[in-house]
């Protein structure tokens, strides 16, 4: 899974190191780990100047948010920052792992709070329960995933979905899953074959 994996600077060192052993362990599970500029800047213990603060960082988090399967945000030193930019994954249709330590005293931020999203989850994790708690919610949100394939069709079937997208004011994607999603549905075979999993 390529996941975008952002937080809020913090001047504490302790939290640096709980977001090395985030992005490390989800690199062990197999994930493509993208990070956030100014998380790069804190791993990387580089100043992050002007230029990180200004609207070309915002391009590019948002490049990287719409390139994403999913975003982690560890939101343990909470910001607008992280807000906006969990809104904005959200707008898009990424889902969205929230983890916050509770070893802070703090509570989760009221912004995180305001919308329900079913592709928002937030999770609170302790010294001891952060690789479970992350790894358990990574496992949740892979079910939001979306998987991608690419279909040959003939010209006649091309036309067809054509038309179909024109009259029915649908995308081709849209209608191809639909009919998947019915079938599915219908499948005595499969259902069977998923209770027996």
């Amino acid at each position: 899974m390529d996941v975008y994996f952002l937080c809020e600077p913090s001047l504490s060192k302790n939290n640096h190191d709980v977001y090395k052993k985030e992005v490390s362990l989800m690199k062990s599970l197999g994930h493509i780990v993208t990070l956030d500029l100014s998380v790069e800047a804190i791993l990387s213990r580089k100043v992050l100047g002007q230029a990180g603060r200004n609207k070309d960082h915002l391009r590019i988090a948002e490049n990287r948010i719409k390139t994403s399967d999913l975003v982690v945000v560890d939101a343990s030193c909470p910001s607008i920052r992280l807000a906006d930019q969990i809104s904005f994954a959200i707008e898009n249709k990424i889902p969205v792992l929230v983890v916050y330590s509770s070893d802070l005293q703090k509570k989760i931020f009221p912004l995180f709070l305001g919308g329900k999203s079913g592709t928002l989850l937030i999770k609170r994790y302790t010294t001891e329960s952060l690789d479970k708690t992350l790894i358990d919610g990574l496992k949740e949100m892979s079910r939001f995933i979306k998987n991608r394939f690419n279909i040959v069709l003939s010209g006649h079937l091309s036309g067809y979905l054509d038309w179909i997208s024109k009259e029915k004011k649908l995308s081709r994607g849209t209608y191809l899953r639909g009919l998947l999603e019915e079938k599915m549905l219908k499948d005595k075979e499969y259902k069977n074959f998923v209770r027996t999993r």
